[in-house]
């Protein structure tokens, strides 16, 4: 069929990173405002971290680490490990057409 596509939908389980809301004020006026700012998630041993911006030390010895604030595309076993570490509502299901 002429001018006729096709496509497919793909879908990733994806990890967007915690958030925390982080206030900033100007001298003399108080609390201006607000953001919310990514918290990276890292693993050390077994056990779970969150945290603003982990030290090298900590990400040298961490066998799994996510950047706060940004989006990561999870393999199955990625998946079940954060699931299992309580990221559970972290995770979504993004679909794509391709």
């Amino acid at each position: 069929m002429l001018g006729a596509t096709s496509s497919s939908a793909v879908s990733a389980w994806v990890l967007r990173t915690p958030t925390q809301a982080v206030g900033f004020r100007i001298a003399g006026r108080g609390l201006i405002g607000t953001y919310d700012q990514g918290l990276s998630i890292y693993r050390i041993a077994g056990q779970w971290h969150t945290r603003f911006s982990p030290s090298a030390d900590e990400l040298a010895n961490a066998d799994r680490h996510y950047q706060g604030g940004y989006r990561h595309v999870l393999s199955d076993a990625e998946r079940a490990d954060l699931i299992a570490g309580g990221f559970a509502d972290n995770i979504i299901q993004e679909e794509d057409t391709v």
